[in-house]
C-alpha cells in the first residue's frame, strides 16, 4: 500500500465516535505533512545526475589509471560518456 493509498484510506474512514474521528483525521493530516517533508528532503539531498565531464573522468580514471593519457584517449572517453548519458535518458 502506498502512502497516498492510505492517507485517501484514512480520509474516507468515518469511524464511530468523535475522539477516534479526530484521531483518525490528525493521523491523515500528520502523514500528509511527512509525506511533503520526504519529497522536499530527497529534492534537497539527492546528488544531480554527474555532467558528461564527470562521467569522463571516471571512466579515464577507472581505465587508464596507472597510464598518461592523451587527447585521443580522453576524446574517446567524453564519447563514452556520451553513450551512457543516452542509454541512461532511454532507461528511463
Amino acid at each position: 500500500m502506498t502512502t497516498e493509498t492510505l492517507i485517501a484510506n484514512l480520509k474516507e474512514l468515518h469511524p464511530v465516535g468523535p475522539l477516534t474521528n479526530s484521531l483518525v483525521t490528525l493521523a491523515a493530516l500528520r502523514l500528509e505533512e511527512l509525506q511533503r517533508d520526504l519529497v522536499r528532503l530527497r529534492r534537497t539531498t539527492t546528488r544531480p545526475e554527474p555532467s558528461r565531464l564527470e562521467i569522463a573522468a571516471m571512466l579515464i580514471a577507472g581505465s587508464y589509471a596507472c597510464q598518461d593519457i592523451n587527447p585521443l584517449e580522453a576524446n574517446i572517453a567524453l564519447k563514452q560518456a556520451d553513450k551512457l548519458i543516452a542509454a541512461a535518458k532511454e532507461a528511463e
